[in-house]
């Protein structure tokens, strides 16, 4: 009894230490983010405010003219995530900024705790995941910083969908379909998580009747006919200002997509293309990549208990190399594969040299400094390099699936 009392106080105090660091790592991001966004004007949270605004009055949120009119970026998501900043937009700003900064250092300490749920061995010692919760820390640190300065929805997003795959792991089939439509509506690249879903026909059949219910929501607080309009104004919106050429070929863009323009088709507006495919064969051969990348997530099949964190892994770096608009912050779902790999190395083999090379790898190019070894204002952004950070963690992970040495649960 008292050695039993003696290791639930040493798991008070860890608990209390790790509080205690999350407190003041907050303390020190929202000091951070105070000082430096204002200056910026919030960047894409003015977006969202400013959304939220025009909502309350009844306006297009749609309408390109009026954005650009007053030199405000476009808002690019369904009525549903404009209804989330409805209450922020009745606030001053900045008092709506911080609250939207708080909220997303809550969703990305579940994102972790969620990550952990869905990847850890249930006897995995507490040093164990500590350890590995700081490496996945480390190595996405650069977009869980874009994310917090810019204000974007990617963390909602992300931390909905590890919350629907940790209902689905325990069963809850309803909830995790209706989640799965959340996040599905916040952003649309969580649908290739849909053949994931496909064997629990209540959580199919959840996500359908959500999808449905999302959509109407907004009506209730918005009214009918403003609500009908924002729905039919959506898709043809998102098709006009976000697959135009220049938004799929500019070198801020590190999909897959984009990197192949840049570098195989004869139209690339950069001097570093090798090839000079016309737009039809570019066609051909982005949709063999892209079907490529995302199989490799379900082949080879891998006849094992603990297969599931895997194919996750594989799923979130399509999410991020297969969205035709790849910005830098939508690489932040990376942290799952990278936790994954540094557990597995850290649980499996840790003196697997090839495996740790490569994460570290990955890592490396996926923080490289915009303009180091350039001049003027050339970026390596140009040479894809985020993208192919995403292309070397995909090699570590099907490495780690042909050597069928997945963690057993």
């Amino acid at each position: 009894m008292a050695a039993l009392k003696q290791n639930r106080w040493a798991g008070l105090n860890q608990n209390r230490w790790c509080l205690l660091i999350i407190i003041l790592v907050f303390i020190a991001a929202f000091g951070r983010y105070q000082h430096k966004m204002p200056k910026r004007k919030y960047a894409d949270f003015h977006v969202y405010y400013y959304t939220a605004q025009r909502l309350l009055r009844h306006k297009n949120i749609y309408d390109a003219s009026s954005y650009r009119k007053d030199r405000i970026a476009n808002f690019k998501y369904p009525p549903l995530c404009a209804l989330i900043f409805l209450p922020l937009g009745l606030l001053p700003e900045r008092i709506a900024a911080s609250l939207w900064f708080s909220f997303n250092f809550l969703l990305l300490i579940l994102c972790f705790y969620w990550s952990g749920f869905l990847i850890f061995d249930k006897h995995t010692g507490r040093g164990r995941r500590n350890i590995t919760y700081f490496l996945g820390a480390v190595f996405t640190l650069r977009f869980i910083l874009y994310n917090f300065d810019e204000g974007q929805v990617n963390i909602l997003m992300f931390s909905s969908l590890l919350f629907a795959l940790v209902s689905l792991k325990k069963n809850r089939n309803v909830l995790a379909g209706a989640v799965f439509a959340f996040s599905s509506l916040v952003k649309y690249m969580s649908l290739l998580f849909f053949p994931v879903f496909l064997r629990r026909r209540r959580a199919v059949l959840a996500f359908l009747f959500s999808l449905i219910v999302f959509s109407v929501l907004p009506a209730f607080f918005l009214g009918w006919n403003y609500n009908f309009f924002l729905q039919k104004s959506f898709f043809p919106f998102l098709c006009h200002s976000s697959l135009d050429f220049n938004s799929l070929s500019t070198h801020e863009n590190q999909s897959l997509m984009a990197m192949l323009i840049r570098f195989f088709s004869s139209f690339s507006p950069y001097h570093v293309n090798i090839l000079n495919l016309n737009a039809f064969f570019l066609g051909f051969l982005v949709g063999a990549v892209y079907l490529f990348v995302y199989m490799m997530a379900f082949f080879p099949r891998v006849k094992h208990l603990n297969c599931e964190p895997l194919k996750y892994s594989f799923i979130f770096v399509a999410m991020a190399l297969l969205n035709p608009n790849g910005w830098v912050h939508g690489f932040i779902y990376l942290l799952f594969p990278f936790m994954f790999l540094s557990y597995y190395l850290l649980e499996k083999d840790t003196n697997d040299l090839a495996g740790w090379f490569l994460v570290i790898l990955s890592f490396l190019f996926s923080t490289w400094p915009n303009q180091i070894f350039l001049k003027g204002e050339d970026s390596t952004e140009i040479y894809s390099l985020l993208s192919l950070a995403g292309v070397i963690l995909l090699g570590a992970l099907m490495r780690v699936k042909l050597r069928k040495m997945i963690i057993p649960q």
